[in-house]
């Protein structure tokens, strides 16, 4: 008898928690009753897990993705361990009837589970868990010794073992971290990061260090400023004015607030730049120092001079302004359509996320 699989108990409280892919349950709920999939998968698991008596791993969730009742679900597993450690297991998709009763793939699942336990038994499961354990405390140290050393902070807030929908030919456990830490805008946020093994976890873990330690060093010198980060001059009047009217704070605010909020910001190190097409009299993209206009052309000689000038010489748009300099400018010709492209320099700002203001940073 397998002596690490425990026998897992339904907790009657609670409801199903319909999300945006589909439906999961997250171990501590009851099932609901139109949720078929997900409460028919875990019939089929308590059913097969509650043949063994020792209480050591335990289901916590089943996530039901995809939700479609034409096509069908994939299912995902959580098993935890007993030192806290935890494994998704990729059940794949489950197919239904049309009136979304699960069909025979259920059963499968059950199948994939006996196979799942006697693997678990063969290759020591528990001992890989512990592998992938000491793991998990050496990059919690790492992670401490940076916060140490004052030159990155980052939380660990998940570190799970993943089987793929292929782990019955390939069962060798993957890696997925979730971890809290600045991102280019220079906000805390969550990163996933995902490894093919704890090896190479570690290896990932170490080079977010150096990227995360030049962020934390930037929020500190736009602190000093008062600053959260700089914007470049065209990016500003895109904000300032985007659909030719000026914008007041409230309506900007939230942009900078949350740059991915806004589909047309793009964010390096803390410095916000647009990244957008405008399809007017003519066809312009921006992409920070880069401009490229669509089916225009400048003679060769007009490019060569224009190094040094101001943009609004050769371009007129609401975003531009003579302050924007040309550096480079040429005329190319890609699958029989001519372009214009140019790349720039522009004045920068510090930006304050809290008030809307900005101000040179020269």
């Amino acid at each position: 008898m397998n002596n690490y699989i425990s026998k897992v108990h339904r907790i009657d409280y609670g409801a199903c928690t319909k999300t945006v892919s589909g439906y999961t349950w997250d171990g501590f709920t009851e099932i609901d009753e139109h949720t078929h999939v997900v409460a028919a998968v875990y019939e089929k698991v308590l059913t097969k897990l509650s043949k063994y008596s020792d209480s050591r791993i335990s289901l916590i969730s089943i996530i039901s993705s995809g939700f479609c009742y034409q096509s069908g679900s994939n299912i995902e597993l959580e098993l935890q361990f007993p030192n806290g450690l935890v494994m998704e297991v990729d059940c794949g998709l489950i197919l239904l009837e049309k009136d979304g009763i699960p069909t025979n793939d259920i059963f499968e699942v059950g199948s994939d589970i006996d196979f799942l336990l006697e693997e678990c038994e063969y290759r020591d499961i528990n001992q890989i868990a512990n592998q992938f354990s000491a793991m998990r405390l050496q990059i919690n140290k790492e992670f401490a010794k940076w916060s140490l050393d004052n030159d990155a902070h980052v939380d660990l807030i998940d570190f799970k073992m993943k089987l793929t929908s292929e782990w019955q030919e390939h069962f060798t456990p993957a890696v997925e971290m979730i971890v809290n830490c600045l991102d280019e805008a220079l906000i805390p946020s969550k990163r996933v990061i995902e490894a093919d093994n704890p090896e190479d976890a570690l290896k990932e873990v170490m080079a977010l260090h150096k990227e995360i330690k030049t962020r934390t060093k930037l929020k500190v010198k736009f602190g000093l400023e008062g600053a959260d980060g700089t914007i470049d001059l065209i990016t500003l009047r895109s904000l300032l004015n985007s659909d030719g009217s000026p914008m007041p704070v409230e309506g900007y605010l939230n942009s900078i607030k949350d740059p991915s909020r806004n589909t047309n910001l793009e964010s390096h190190r803390g410095h916000l730049y647009l990244v957008r097409s405008f399809h007017d009299s003519v066809h312009i993209f921006f992409n920070y120092n880069y401009i490229r206009i669509s089916d225009q052309s400048f003679p060769s000689i007009v490019c060569s001079n224009a190094s040094g000038k101001p943009i609004t010489d050769y371009i007129t748009h609401r975003f531009l302004t003579s302050e924007v300099i040309i550096k480079t400018m040429t005329s190319v010709t890609e699958y029989g359509r001519q372009y214009i492209e140019i790349f720039v320099e522009q004045p920068k700002f510090y930006y304050c996320r809290g008030t809307g203001r900005f101000w040179a940073t020269e």
